[in-house]
């Protein structure tokens, strides 16, 4: 079976794009024929009357050549490579723009929440990348896959004094600033070095995007992540696996927690790998069922 799947240009400051590239990778580690769609283009595409003017102008410009692969050895589809193919969307891609027979929707955010489109086929087969971003007017419970990726720059080599804070928003967006914002830096569009010399200095990382990486990578690099909390949604239903919120505070209430699990968090990134290699087989089972 192969995987195709529409993905930007690699970002390591977008969590999706992330997702995607890696979900090319392990399949490919995995010993899955997987391949990766530059998805600007298809959506440029998607949107223009003649629907592929988009994609040739990609090719013919070269932009193709220039699509960033990231620190994963993938490599790009071609045309031909989408007969038969399972073609992976995230939720953002409205529609069927490549035509494909066979559909996968990895929700890697609640549907509607980027776009407010939500436009899938009848037989598109679903899976989330967190319980949260589940439908299950779309999908099994079951059909979970999440992937993770560790930068290596976020390691920690300040063990000395730290002062101030920094702050997220990112999918936050459109939510009230709560916290001090007195010496704290906004880290939104900076790089991960920058990001990750802001977690080394300063003493706690606040986040308004409820489902981010980047809490994990504060605390590893020795900042406290505090989730600013969501009015009306307990810690339980934010993240019910207790495992899920090492080292990391659901509101300033929850800082003891965050520095009491903050050694287990190491550990429980083994386990992670572990269960999403369990994940990632099943996902290729599912599919295999479904479109095989």
């Amino acid at each position: 079976m192969k995987f195709v799947i529409a993905a930007d240009p690699f970002d390591d400051r977008n969590g999706g794009v992330i997702a995607l590239h890696l979900l090319c990778h392990r399949l490919s580690e995995a010993g899955e024929t997987a391949l990766l769609w530059p998805s600007q283009p298809l959506l440029q595409a998607w949107r223009n009357p003649r629907r592929y003017l988009g994609w040739a102008r990609y090719l013919l410009t070269g932009q193709r050549r220039r699509y960033r692969r990231g620190p994963f050895p993938n490599r790009l589809a071609t045309r031909r490579d989408l007969d038969g193919a399972v073609v992976v969307y995230p939720e953002i891609v409205a529609g069927n723009p490549l035509g494909a027979r066979h559909v996968v929707r990895w929700l890697l955010h609640r549907p509607g929440f980027h776009s407010g489109r939500v436009d899938y086929g009848a037989d598109d087969l679903f899976f989330h990348y967190q319980d949260a971003f589940h439908d299950p007017a779309l999908g099994d419970r079951r059909n979970r896959l999440a992937l993770s990726w560790w930068n290596d720059e976020y390691r920690r080599w300040n063990y000395g004094e730290r002062s101030g804070s920094c702050y997220l928003v990112k999918k936050g967006r459109g939510r009230p600033i709560v916290h001090d914002l007195r010496d704290s830096t906004l880290i939104d569009a900076l790089s991960s070095r920058e990001k990750a010399e802001l977690f080394n200095s300063t003493a706690y990382f606040y986040t308004y995007d409820l489902h981010t990486m980047y809490a994990r990578y504060a605390a590893f690099c020795g900042c406290i992540p505090i989730v600013v909390p969501q009015p009306g949604l307990a810690r339980e239903q934010w993240t019910p696996h207790e495992t899920e919120r090492y080292g990391i505070a659901y509101g300033e209430e929850d800082i003891g927690w965050a520095v009491a699990t903050r050694d287990r968090l190491l550990h429980q990134l083994t386990l992670d790998r572990a269960a999403e290699d369990a994940m990632l087989r099943s996902f290729v089972r599912t599919c295999q069922a479904r479109f095989g």
